[in-house]
């Protein structure tokens, strides 16, 4: 087999045709290519914006800071010290245009680049836009604390800017609503083969630019961050992604994506050709000038100024990636997983749009339980083939089991609307709003999954009536549950604790009944009854991490040092390797001093020696 794939690996990378004209491209990443020099600017706090009038942005000032860090990466050959990151109260105006005029004068070389990154809110000035005609200009959104002069610059002052940099090479882009409209009328009647910028916006003159809760960025901040790490190079797999590239790359993925995301039909949208987002390019040309865009592992070969006929190379390099993912998917089999994420690794370093090997990958990772890896791995596979449902219940999983509701909510719903009849799905968003305490909907969720589970073969009818059994005793639960809550938050601590005492005898497996139980316990400070409701919340569910400490206290309050500094271990154990979520570690690493003098106390008065 090893061998086998690797002469198919050769092959495919032989079988390359040699490229003229390639001087330009490799001068690009020699000594003396010049610097390379980045301005990243990101907003997502206006103070002078209303609502009504602006949707929120959630994930400017993220975009941008992943794509400084993105940038500093080998492959894009950016020194650290030349991306300047400006965001939110940091980006005005002022703040702006004088870090472009400060690096003008320090960058004067005609063989530096320039990148210049904005994402933010975008606005037409104009009442009337007349796209077709030219008629309006494009306002890039600043940040200020009022809407006036000083909160915008519109594109034609920025074009101006920038074409002052003596480098030939300029890159702008502009991830806002409506930035399409950067090219009217500043570009207007340009000989634009003639210029030295290349403009990316994420959109057309009169279209939103999207974002999506599910990755956690815009639409085009998610693709051009792929486009950085390598997936925009072409079939070809040369390991040069050029601007041509780019362009396309950005213009089908997002445009696919978000007509995905949005269901243009269900809108009565009526032409193929009218894409809600549709980001736009100038500048950009198949040339021998054309630019490096980014660079992978090394230097590039050498390449043509034109596309070239790739089917037959692209047949076997899907034949190279199926032989290495079955070696990969035995190894998993006979449990050698660390084999198989090394293997996997390898494919995707050398197909980064192998979406087996994404797929395979984020299942082994599921299966060591390296869940922040796997959702990584899941979201590669979702950018390779959108519509797989498969794929967006594991995805739904892996973001269940870190506690992220609202993606893992996002992917079961998608892959549920996808399939309306298969009941996977609907088991595992009941699953979710269940571990969330959202039992009306999780009953629902089980209800649907009973109602679509009877006619699948691979779905047990035992299977069935345990999850209808599971329903009952949760309406049953729920009701004392809630009603429990209600009255904590009526400052009415014994009615709840009533309440909760009858939530656990209808169900002991429940943690959540008996972590307020033993916090009312606790605050009565009747400690050997909150004891044994922690006790009772740790068995059930180990993930509620604060049980231990408030265990622990418990045990201290009764004298039970040796057993109070051992859930206390637990505690801090779990803290370890958590970034959040333990709001009582401070006082916890107090505590195990405090605790560890007077168990050494203890054991002294006791006669018992202590350990050594």
């Amino acid at each position: 087999m090893t061998t086998k794939l690797t002469m198919l690996m050769a092959l495919c990378i032989c079988c390359l045709p040699a490229f003229a004209g390639a001087d330009e491209i490799v001068e690009q990443f020699r000594s003396d290519a010049g610097e390379k020099i980045a301005i990243v600017v990101g907003i997502a706090d206006y103070p002078y914006l209303s609502s009504e009038e602006y949707s929120e942005i959630r994930y400017a000032a993220a975009n941008a800071e992943k794509i400084a860090r993105t940038l500093k990466q080998p492959q894009c050959g950016f020194r650290e010290s030349n991306v300047f990151l400006l965001l939110n109260d940091a980006a005005g105006r002022a703040a702006i245009l004088d870090t472009i005029d400060m690096l003008k004068q320090k960058y004067d070389s005609y063989k530096d680049t320039v990148y210049f990154y904005f994402c933010g809110h975008g606005e037409i000035d104009s009442e009337y836009c007349d796209c077709d005609n030219a008629s309006c200009e494009f306002l890039l959104k600043t940040y200020n604390t009022s809407n006036n002069s000083d909160s915008e610059i519109s594109f034609g002052e920025l074009y101006r800017e920038l074409r002052q940099f003596e480098a030939d090479n300029v890159v702008v882009f502009i991830d806002a609503c409506h930035s399409g409209a950067c090219y009217i009328p500043t570009l207007a009647g340009r000989d634009n083969s003639k210029d030295k910028l290349r403009i990316f916006t994420s959109t057309g003159c009169a279209l939103n630019s999207y974002e999506d809760v599910s990755i956690g960025h815009s639409v085009f901040a998610w693709f051009l961050l792929k486009a950085l790490g390598g997936h925009a190079d072409d079939m070809v797999d040369d390991a040069v992604t050029t601007s041509v590239e780019l362009s396309e790359y950005i213009q089908q993925s997002v445009e696919t994506y978000v007509d995905r995301m949005l269901d243009k039909n269900s809108l009565g949208l009526q032409s193929n050709y009218l894409h809600l987002q549709s980001p736009q390019t100038i500048g950009v040309f198949w040339d021998q000038n054309d630019f490096v865009f980014v660079k992978r592992n090394g230097a590039p070969v050498e390449r043509d100024d034109r596309r070239r006929d790739t089917s037959g190379q692209s047949d076997i390099a899907e034949s190279a990636v199926t032989d290495v993912c079955n070696r990969a998917e035995l190894c998993m089999l006979r449990h050698k997983y660390d084999e198989a994420i090394g293997i996997l690794r390898t494919v995707i370093q050398e197909y980064p749009r192998a979406f087996r090997g994404h797929q395979l990958l984020g299942e082994v990772y599921c299966r060591t339980r390296q869940w922040k890896e796997a959702q990584n791995a899941f979201l590669d596979a979702i950018a390779a083939d959108p519509d797989n449902i498969r794929v967006k219940v594991l995805l739904g999983n892996a973001f269940m089991m870190t506690g992220d509701f609202a993606r893992s909510r996002y992917f079961l719903q998608a892959a549920a609307r996808s399939d309306s009849d298969k009941p996977t799905a609907y088991y595992n968003l009941a699953l979710l709003h269940e571990r969330h305490l959202r039992y009306a909907e999780a009953i629902e969720y089980y209800e649907r999954f009973c109602e679509l589970a009877s006619g699948v073969d691979d779905i047990s009818a035992g299977k069935i009536d345990s999850v209808k059994n599971n329903i009952d005793a949760m309406y049953k639960y729920a009701i004392h549950f809630e009603k429990g809550k209600e009255l904590l938050r009526s400052n009415n601590p014994g009615e709840a604790e009533r309440e909760f005492n009858i939530a656990t005898r209808i169900d002991k497996y429940r943690a959540e009944g008996w972590y307020e139980l033993g916090k009312i316990q606790y605050e009565r400070q009747d400690y050997s009854q909150a004891a044994r409701s922690f006790k009772y919340t740790v068995a059930a569910a180990p993930q509620y991490q604060n049980s231990y400490y408030l265990l622990a206290k418990s045990f201290e309050e009764l004298g039970e040092y040796e057993y109070a500094l051992g859930y206390l271990e637990v505690y801090l154990d779990k803290a370890q390797h958590s970034l959040d979520g333990f709001p009582f570690r401070a006082e916890a690493e107090i505590s195990r001093n405090a605790l560890e003098r007077k168990l050494r106390i203890q054991r002294d008065d006791s006669g018992i020696a202590a350990p050594p």
